[in-house]
């Protein structure tokens, strides 16, 4: 009887622990899961640039249109090698790291559901998502350097994030002027790459990169055809985070470009925005 009664509480106390052990596991994963206040307002931020429509969903042909806006803007033919390069790598930032947000199956993410994904398939293995979005910042560059010189000009990057995410010229000029890291006037590939994983990967709320699709709280541009102080980046994006350093794969060294010249003509005005609502502050 004694046996038996010390039995049933070694299994009480067995099945406790276990019991403690999963809640244990299952708070982690939450927390885990949970986005800290700077990646979500870029985000958002990069959620609101996408839903031109303003439903508050975003779709796998969200992300292709805005991919379209860069290759017509460039006069580069979507079903062009370069077009299907660009597209395959846009279809896989859906595939890798939001699609499992859709957890109904209605072909459609919302706000939240994105923050739960890219907080599972983007934040949960920094290193992997880097390798990942290694391709896409490539693709991007590739499209944006126009005169294959492998580096992107102020007036290539200017472009690019007026069509890609509706970036305004003063905005988008003084971001060039941040993301050049070295200040020979031109974005290398390892600083466009830096500037990609700085703003999808890094908490540091002094990173350059937070503001690659705009102003956090500023209106967006709605591009045409749409419905509606210096320092080294990687060491700025990492700061204070506390975890695995930004992949950054070295290129080739080059030679200083000369001094930069504005490319907008002298007294030239910028184009017209067009505004949507802008983002409301986070409480």
């Amino acid at each position: 009887m004694r046996r038996s009664t010390k039995a049933l509480a070694a299994g009480a106390a067995a099945t406790a622990m276990a019991a403690g052990a999963a809640v244990l596991i299952n708070n982690r994963l939450r927390q885990e899961g949970r986005l800290d206040k700077v990646r979500r307002n870029k985000f958002d931020r990069w959620f609101d640039t996408l839903d031109v429509d303003g439903n508050e969903f975003i779709t796998e042909q969200d992300l292709l249109r805005a991919a379209d806006r860069v290759l017509t803007a460039r006069d580069v033919p979507v079903d062009s090698p370069m077009g299907l390069e660009l597209r395959d790598a846009t279809l896989q930032l859906w595939t890798d790291f939001i699609a499992s947000g859709d957890t109904d199956e209605d072909g459609r993410v919302g706000r939240r559901e994105l923050h739960s994904a890219l907080a599972q398939n983007m934040l949960s293995d920094r290193i992997a998502a880097g390798a990942k979005l290694a391709s896409v910042a490539d693709a991007y560059f590739a499209i944006t350097d126009a005169d294959g010189d492998g580096l992107i000009s102020s007036s290539e990057f200017v472009q690019l994030l007026r069509n890609w995410n509706g970036v305004d010229y003063q905005e988008s000029h003084r971001l060039f002027e941040i993301l050049d890291a070295d200040h020979d006037n031109r974005i290398s590939p390892d600083e466009w790459r830096g500037a990609i994983f700085g703003f999808f990967l890094s908490p540091a709320r002094d990173c350059p990169a937070n503001n690659l699709m705009g102003k956090v709280g500023t209106p967006i541009m709605v591009p045409i055809g749409s419905l509606r102080a210096r320092g080294d980046l990687s060491d700025r994006c990492e700061a204070g985070s506390g975890r695995s350093p930004l992949v950054v794969v070295p290129s080739a060294p080059r030679n200083p470009a000369p001094p930069r010249v504005l490319d907008r003509p002298p007294g030239a005005s910028p184009p017209v925005p067009r505004f949507r609502t802008p983002l409301a502050p986070e409480p």
